[in-house]
């Protein structure tokens, strides 16, 4: 059968189990030996997720046709009818409503889900998303509200306390913040529901950062402080940044640690660059140990909408992910653009799994030695190793590797662009007359690469 119900839809029909021994069926329950071991299962789902129900609206259920609705107890102005449980005008504001799934197969097996009303709010969806850091006692935004907001929700978790809203600037504590992540350490893409005084409802995803990136002294600063076997956090940059005073940027410091099967270190969070370029900076990474900005990529981690352009690599030489180290997250809308006689040897030091796609690197020996895991599509280069048959990596045999567009030199990749403009869809990452953009910012112009392969910005 295809679910657990429909074998007991079967059982109810003809009981095959009667010669099987210890297993039988009687009465919607199978039994081992006499002893219960399996019931049927009450399938029911909503899109409700903070289990609150407006005042003169309507929430429809989804069952798998095995089980019956019914209200627990009788309230003037509820019903429940084909899946569909209504709440009129009426209804008291903060009144309880718990409605009762109960199998068709087995009239024991229920589920109880319980709502509370809330009074009628318009709801307004708000386009643009929020941004807040957890680094300071509070953070706050600009918004348009109407109203005093009285309270925020995502989810199950609600705040009252913690919130202002004034002239236009709403503020969170970061007690608020933590409360609305629910026990998360960060939160990328989180719907909030921000319930004002004027009877608004204002919907708007939010994303709850670690840090802020403002400036070179925060590399710096997370260089410094992040000693931790796992790095876990969200970083969000919110301007273009210089690094030349930023000193060697590890976010995961180095370790004398050999790391080449080390799943227990490394950095597993979210490094967004929201477009932005960081420039002249500089990182280091040790022979067969932790090293690169970013250390070890792990599983679900993500690296993307970032430029590092004018990069220094010392050691090894490698950008990234460090010398004996893996990459098993993602990097995606990335540009790495090596400074001359920069040392960049490598990207990342090991293909070994995740995702690589839509990315740009200038000036680096290769963009990998090791392995063929990761998953990759759109990745141009200009390589200085001997490697261009494979498209820039180190041989592996994989045609999906080998097939991404690599060149001997800046010139020879904007030659190439003239002729067929790859870079059509490709994130951030531009092309058109003569020169590559990330965003809005030229980084790369065919005129400057024929004396010294340098990046222009703007």
């Amino acid at each position: 059968y295809a679910s657990v119900n429909a074998m007991f839809e079967a059982l109810a029909e003809e009981n095959l189990l009667t010669n099987w021994g210890s297993i039988t069926y009687s009465d919607g329950v199978i039994s081992f030996n006499d002893k219960e071991i399996l019931k049927p299962v009450v399938n029911v789902s909503f899109d409700n997720e903070s289990r609150e129900i407006q005042r003169g609206t309507s929430l429809t259920f989804t069952t798998d046709g095995y089980v019956t609705l019914s209200l627990k107890e009788s309230t003037d102005g509820v019903s429940i009818a084909d899946n569909v449980l209504t709440v009129a005008a009426t209804v008291a504001e903060k009144t309880q409503i718990a409605v009762v799934a109960t199998s068709t197969l087995n009239e024991s097996v229920t589920a109880e889900y319980t709502f509370t009303v809330i009074r009628s709010y318009e709801e307004v969806e708000i386009a643009e998303e929020l941004d807040f850091s957890l680094e300071s006692e509070s953070s706050s935004v600009t918004v348009t509200l109407e109203g005093t907001v009285e309270r925020v929700t995502s989810g199950t978790a609600e705040v009252t306390e913690g919130i202002t809203y004034t002239e236009g600037t709403l503020t969170f504590t970061k007690s608020a913040l933590n409360t609305l992540l629910n026990g998360s350490a960060y939160a990328e893409d989180l719907t909030l529901n921000i319930y004002t005084s004027a009877d608004k409802k204002y919907v708007v995803t939010a994303n709850i950062a670690t840090m802020f990136i403002d400036e070179a002294q925060d590399l710096a600063d997370i260089t410094a402080a992040n000693t931790a076997a796992m790095i876990d956090a969200y970083y969000i940059v919110t301007a273009d940044i210089d690094a030349s005073t930023s000193g060697t940027v590890n976010f995961v410091n180095p370790s004398d640690k050999l790391l080449n099967s080390s799943t227990e270190i490394g950095f597993k969070g979210i490094f967004d660059g929201r477009g932005h370029i960081i420039s002249n900076i500089t990182t280091d990474s040790g022979y067969a140990r932790l090293g690169g900005v970013f250390g070890q990529l792990m599983t679900g981690s993500v690296v993307k909408n970032i430029a590092f352009v004018n990069v220094t690599a010392t050691d090894q030489g490698v950008v990234l992910v460090g010398e004996g180290t893996k990459l098993l997250g993602t990097i995606e809308n990335v540009v790495v653009v090596g400074a001359e006689n920069g040392g960049c040897k490598r990207v990342v030091a090991s293909m070994t799994g995740g995702v690589m796609k839509n990315c740009l690197f200038v000036n680096v020996e290769q963009i990998s030695v090791d392995s063929n895991g990761t998953q990759v599509s759109n990745v141009m280069s200009v390589t200085t190793g001997e490697n261009h048959a494979y498209g820039g990596f180190s041989w592996t045999g994989n045609n999906t590797y080998n097939a991404q567009p690599n060149y001997a030199s800046v010139n020879a990749m904007f030659e190439a662009l003239a002729e067929e403009n790859l870079l059509t869809d490709w994130g951030g990452i531009t092309y058109s007359g003569g020169t590559i953009k990330f965003y809005d910012t030229v980084i790369l112009t065919a005129e400057a690469s024929e004396t010294t392969g340098e990046v222009v910005s703007e």
